[in-house]
């Protein structure tokens, strides 16, 4: 039986020529979770976002047809693929892969196949909860319920305070074994160590995620995480370019 990660996977390049947001909301129907969800999920054991793989696929296949199709025009198929024109296109293949439709058409460059299965990440041995947890998850490639809440509470904490992964981990081991959360433990470690390290030039969590992210202010990374309903550590660059796309269409 196929598990919930690769069904997710095959249904999005079965239906690249939608819109993403129509692709995120048919995964439900195939999965019986909502995108969000799944996209969570999809994020802790990718490292990237839904919202990107989706784009990245599209390039993709637009790669394929550029290459393959010499008389079809560039814009048609920017257009087949969801792209408002041609210049959003080029500007797309320009943020992801560093070329032009102009450059794939002509073979001097070429778009990589990234579609992922759930086998191409790595099992781990499962000792503490958070083992047993993640092992669950890279079996299957979904994790439901309290199971994936409690890797959420850490992943949250983790970036939220700024502890590495193994760090974090580590911590909610020590909570596990006092028997107390592991997002308390995780904030309680933060500010011992923001009252020891005291820094004059401390850059708040959601004001640097904002920087890193390429959004022009607290303001706006708001704007984009109420567009997206994510917080404002799930913003990256591409989050930010789409939404502002999206704005200027709606001026």
């Amino acid at each position: 039986m196929k598990n919930k990660f690769d069904t997710v996977m095959d249904y999005i390049d079965a239906r690249i020529h939608e819109d993403t947001e129509t692709i995120k909301r048919g995964i439900y129907g195939e999965i019986g979770y909502n995108s969000s969800h799944f996209g969570k999920c999809f994020e802790v054991l990718t490292g990237e976002t839904l919202f990107h793989y989706i784009n990245e696929r599209k390039l993709f296949f637009a790669g394929q047809e550029l290459g393959s199709n010499s008389e079809k025009a560039i814009c048609d198929i920017a257009l087949e693929l969801g792209y408002s024109d041609q210049s959003a296109f080029t500007r797309a293949m320009r943020t992801y892969h560093d070329c032009t439709p102009g450059e794939i058409r002509k073979g001097t460059k070429s778009v990589p196949d990234k579609k992922y299965r759930l086998a191409d990440f790595s099992n781990i041995k499962p000792e503490s909860k958070a083992d047993i947890y993640w092992h669950e998850l890279e079996t299957d490639g979904f994790l439901s319920g309290r199971k994936f809440e409690y890797l959420m509470e850490i992943e949250d904490a983790s970036r939220e305070y700024g502890f590495d992964a193994d760090t974090s981990y580590a911590i909610a081991d020590v909570a596990e074994q006092l028997d107390i959360p592991a997002g308390l433990l995780l904030r309680e470690c933060f500010q011992l160590m923001a009252e020891i390290h005291s820094d004059p030039n401390y850059i708040p969590p959601d004001v640097e995620a904002a920087i890193d992210a390429g959004a022009e202010s607290t303001d706006e990374m708001e704007k984009i995480c109420d567009y997206f309903q994510c917080k404002y550590f799930d913003v990256d660059t591409f989050m930010v370019e789409a939404y502002r796309n999206r704005s200027e269409k709606d001026k």
